[in-house]
């Protein structure tokens, strides 16, 4: 049982037996019902660690970062800076120019989701070097690539990767 389940368990315990006292404890009871809805609804929030250029969210336990048109040498600058070893998802936003994803980008960082986009079908001519996710091999579940031209791209990066479970490949050119 998670810890917003047990706490909402014990808010529902507690309104239950409020409900017996409505006259004595009305204002109570909101109080209880609105603090029961917050935990329930649990947003995400800034990840402590600084990956600007890009932005990271944290929902326990879950982190996530977005690089909205961040070059390719700025994203393993941020990577080689911040700490966090295991990602749940990082979503890369490139410019429309030719984009190579060198070697160790996310330098020695994991992430189960991976995410690429262009800014449209065939924006530009996407080139991942054989080794860019090369530590992601044993966590990453899902790589997704939208709006990119994916011609002359070697797929070898995805050897080794043994828990894929899904490519998408999306409004692609090639």
């Amino acid at each position: 049982m998670t810890l917003v389940q047990a706490m909402m368990k014990q808010v529902r315990s507690t309104h239950d037996h409020l409900l017996q006292n409505t006259s004595r404890n009305k204002h109570l009871q909101v109080g209880i019902l609105i603090l029961g809805l917050s935990l329930a609804r649990a947003t995400a929030s800034q990840c402590q660690e600084d990956y600007s250029p890009c932005t990271c969210t944290e929902q326990a336990p879950y982190r996530s970062v977005v690089c909205n048109g961040v070059n390719p040498d700025e994203i393993k600058q941020v990577f080689s800076r911040t700490t966090y070893p295991a990602i749940h998802s990082i979503e890369l936003i490139l410019n429309s120019n030719e984009q190579t994803l060198s070697t160790n980008l996310f330098n020695g960082k994991v992430a189960e989701i991976i995410v690429i986009r262009g800014s449209g079908k065939g924006s530009f001519q996407l080139s991942i070097d054989i080794g860019a996710f090369s530590p992601s091999k044993e966590a990453t579940r899902y790589i997704e690539i939208f709006d990119c031209d994916i011609g002359s791209l070697n797929f070898g990066f995805l050897s080794g990767f043994n828990r894929l479970q899904s490519i998408t490949l999306e409004n692609v050119a090639n």
